[in-house]
């Protein structure tokens, strides 16, 4: 029987100082170690474990010395006793010879905190005897870090399995050493362990500027676009990005992660959007085309028809032929008008506003907007009225023109369908920051009114209140699609409230800046007293008298000519004339003229390349002589084609004598 003061007989020999130096070697190790003879009888226990039980409450009599160790784990209860049974089976086995180690984690739960311990049991013999070494070492922060790494680990599978596109990781030979699932549905389900050129190229060599290379390289992330080879032998566009994964001991990337985005379809939705487009502006090209045509082509013959029929009105007419030619003048306006608005329409809607800047006159605008109704009012015993609440006259810059088509079809409109009562212009201005203002124009009529069906389809082109007013108040239902277009464009706001029976009020406000200027050109309005002597509108424009001007028009067709000279002539200046463009670079080679009308469409030389043969003519007054485009054309979309051949300014047919004498009067 073995003494619990003497555990293991000496090695070589019984000398106590022997004994001292083993208990102090296994005192100083952290383990709860317990010595066993071969029947698992307890001989010895470390101060670590004597620790452990005085701290758990755990301590016997001689901390279990001369208990047998199997005893201990029969006799524990609670949830750990199937394990410590289990245990105790394994320990017998292993006292038996027929294991030599054995090594088990179990819990050892504490009241407040739970325990993880970890037995390492082996067996050797010492002078044919068999005993066992137990160690029972606290893995509970091992066992905590293993499972806050597992966790981890799950959470970031979690993460990689929602990345739809393939993702690689390599080692500096571009060996792929991991890859997820998408990757191996795309290149196959065998591609670790093989060299990412051998996979996704079918090659022997690596890709021209690898991005996983160069990571590797410089150690910076890359992105490269790439055509891969996939399980299917079929060729896909990948985007591929590179990140460091890993790092040596020498702070070296050891791992490199590749994501590889499948962009085959998305280039291919961009390919096809872009050819979309390129078939697009090309439609639209061709739309402009033809309205540039249509509209050099209409207003060429109209400018005939109304230049014509109002120089008619200036002669000597009796009675019954002016009424006739008026109503030619006045079927040629309206025509032009449906034409102005189809054309303008188009534009408009082919995304080509064009919105300028420049000086006007507020009250010019109302003055000449409330005359050229209120005899058509007067016909339908309608009173046309305005009122404003602001100072007159106000100068602005901005589009004036564009106001001016706003605010004429909106009076227009309220004159065309109102039959009787009154229709009311009005006018307030709001002052902003500095000389930022905003216009506001109400006009209100008591006419037809709209129901709130009629007022949801209002501003759609081609579209009027119903389908009887086609029938009684004619049109082409653009009017009001044109002023919601232009009013967008200029960054306005457009409002309407109407009842049947009751008339509509329309406002629109629109931001415009104040001007400096103290006055602009303007024309003598015509009222309806000029044209009670058969000559409309001759006496205001008399006043504009160019008696000591020489004036050159280019036109190779006789019509605009005379048309043009009759209107000059009216003037008072000289008019000299040329039907190509050769006889006009000859002409103003000898000859000095103070203004040059250049028609832009002539056979031979058009009006853009004789401008150029001008300026570059060897007489003093070639190059600075104002040049002035006649043209069918909407100046917009040929203004920087004249200003770049030396022109000056553009005259759109057809041709009166307010514009041709607002170019003079500049010029």
């Amino acid at each position: 029987m073995l003494h619990t003061t003497s555990p293991i007989p000496p090695i070589s020999h019984n000398s106590l100082r022997d004994q001292k130096i083993f208990h102090k070697v296994l005192d100083s190790l952290p383990e709860h170690i317990a010595v066993m003879d071969n029947d698992s009888t307890i001989v010895f226990v470390n101060q670590a474990w004597k620790t452990f039980a005085d701290k758990n409450q755990l301590a016997s009599e001689n901390y279990g010395i001369g208990v047998k160790y199997i005893d201990l784990c029969k006799n524990t209860m609670g949830t750990e006793k199937k394990q410590a049974a289990d245990i105790a089976t394994k320990i017998t086995t292993l006292l038996s010879g027929r294991i030599d180690v054995l090594a088990i984690d179990y819990p050892c739960h504490s009241p407040d905190r739970h325990r993880w311990f970890r037995l390492n049991l082996t067996w050797f013999m010492v002078n044919n005897e068999r005993w066992a070494v137990a160690a029972h070492e606290n893995i509970t922060q091992l066992k905590e870090t293993a499972r806050i790494l597992a966790r981890k680990e799950s959470k970031l599978k979690g993460i990689l399995g929602t990345v739809p596109d393939a993702m690689c990781m390599f080692d500096p030979q571009l060996n792929i050493v991991w890859a997820n699932e998408p990757a191996k549905e795309i290149f196959g389900p065998g591609i670790e362990n093989n060299k990412c050129f051998t996979i996704f190229k079918r090659t022997s060599a690596p890709c021209s500027n690898c991005v996983v290379g160069n990571t590797f390289e410089d150690g910076k992330s890359h992105t490269g676009e790439y055509t891969h080879v996939n399980a299917e032998n079929q060729q896909r566009t990948f985007l591929c990005r590179t990140s460091i994964a890993a790092y040596d001991q020498d702070n070296t990337p050891s791992l490199v992660m590749e994501t590889l985005q499948d962009i085959t379809d998305q280039k291919k939705m961009i390919q096809d959007l872009e050819q979309a487009k390129n078939r697009a502006e090309a439609g639209i090209k061709a739309k402009n085309d033809f309205l540039a045509t249509i509209s050099h082509e209409i207003r060429t013959p109209m400018n005939a028809i109304l230049g014509m029929s109002r120089l008619a009105l200036d002669a000597d007419l009796s009675s019954d032929q002016y009424q006739r030619i008026s109503h030619i003048q006045s079927a040629g306006k309206a025509l032009m008008n449906i034409i102005t608005d189809i054309l303008d329409f188009a534009k408009i809607d082919a995304g080509n506003p064009v919105i300028k800047k420049e000086t006007f006159q507020f009250g010019d605008i109302m003055e000449k907007i409330i005359t050229e109704n209120e005899s058509t009012a007067k016909e339908k015993n309608i009173d046309l009225a305005y009122t404003f609440s602001h100072e007159l006259p106000v100068f602005m810059e901005g589009d004036g023109s564009r106001l001016t088509q706003i605010i004429m079809k909106l009076v227009e409109n309220a004159v065309k369908y109102t039959s009787a009562g009154e229709v009311t212009i009005t006018s307030d201005i709001t002052f902003q920051e500095g000389q930022d203002l905003w216009l506001t124009v109400t006009v209100a009529d008591s006419g037809i009114g709209m129901t709130r069906d009629q007022l949801s389809r209002l501003f759609e082109p081609f579209t009027q209140a119903d389908g009887s007013s086609d029938r009684i108040y004619g049109g082409t239902g653009l009017g009001l699609a044109i002023v919601k277009q232009i009013t967008d464009a200029m960054n306005g706001k457009l409002r309407v409230k109407s009842k049947p029976g009751k008339g509509s009020v329309f406002t629109v406000s629109l931001p415009f800046s104040l001007s400096p200027a103290t006055s602009v050109f303007s024309l003598p309005v015509e009222t309806s007293a000029d044209s009670h002597n058969n000559k409309p509108g001759t006496g205001p424009i008399m006043q504009n008298t160019f008696t000591d001007k020489k004036i050159l028009i280019v036109d190779d067709d006789p019509v605009n000519r005379e048309i043009v000279t009759a209107f000059i002539e009216k003037t008072g200046a000289k008019v000299q004339e040329a039907d190509n463009g050769a006889k006009a670079v000859e002409q103003i080679s000898s000859s000095q003229f103070h203004l040059v009308f250049m028609d832009l469409e002539m056979p031979g030389m058009d009006g853009c390349e004789t401008t150029r043969k001008i300026r570059k003519l060897q007489v003093p007054w070639a190059s600075d002589i104002p040049i002035i485009a006649l043209t069918g054309h909407d100046p917009a979309q040929i203004q920087d084609q004249c200003l770049s051949a030396g022109m000056h300014d553009c005259l759109t047919k057809p041709i009166n004598m307010e514009g041709l004498t607002k170019i003079l009067d500049k010029w």
